[in-house]
């Protein structure tokens, strides 16, 4: 009596994620899996793990906190990197802002404990 792991379709079978070399491309990784050497689980799992990594490197290479000015195509002042979306005034709000400054310190330093910080 024979069993499933000696029938030729085991010996066949595809591997795990394992099996995939630490240095493939996505490339092999698809070859791999049109030869039958992979599961389609695997490619996926490796693919989103490479996908992960490229995302987690042009993070890394993103200046971190890094405030800079830009004029705006309406000839007003943005600035980029306090959030995801830049902060546009025109210059004579910025003026007004500013102007305003240590108010909005002395505000913050009176109600720290009312904030939530990020």
């Amino acid at each position: 009596m024979s069993t499933v792991m000696d029938s030729p379709i085991a010996a066949k079978r595809p591997v795990s994620m394992a099996a995939i070399p630490p240095n493939a491309t996505k490339d092999v990784v698809l070859a791999m899996l049109g030869a039958g050497t992979i599961t389609a689980q695997s490619a996926a799992a490796w693919l989103d793990a490479d996908t992960a990594a490229k995302v987690a490197a042009a993070r890394a290479l993103r200046p971190q906190n890094n405030l800079r000015c830009k004029v705006s195509e309406k000839k007003a002042l943005s600035i980029y990197g306090l959030q995801r979306m830049p902060v546009t005034l025109y210059v004579e709000q910025w003026e007004r802002l500013l102007a305003f400054a240590d108010e909005v310190r002395t505000f913050i330093v009176t109600h720290t404990a009312e904030f939530s910080r990020k």
